[in-house]
């Protein structure tokens, strides 16, 4: 039940980050000349790639139980160390 609710969690704020991000884009590319449009969506797509590698490869190890996170129930994947089924 718990690893099902992380799991929801996590599609959830996906999700939703990508809206943010899609919102923001719309917004900012309307705010620009139209010759900086593709140059603007390239910068934020790069963005979002790098901020979303960043989540991954940090933010969601502070996050879990298994290696000292600060909440989480420790059901996590964890790449440094194994774990015995």
């Amino acid at each position: 039940m718990i690893k099902s609710l992380n799991n929801l969690q996590l599609i959830y704020g996906g999700v939703s980050e990508i809206g943010i991000a899609i919102g923001f884009l719309m917004l900012n590319t309307g705010s620009i000349s139209l010759k900086n449009t593709t140059t603007m969506l390239r910068v934020s797509l790069i963005e979002n790639m790098i901020c979303a590698f960043g989540i991954w490869f940090l933010g969601y190890r502070i996050s879990m139980d298994s290696i000292g996170g600060l909440i989480g129930t420790g059901l996590d994947f964890d790449m440094f160390n194994t774990v015995d089924d």
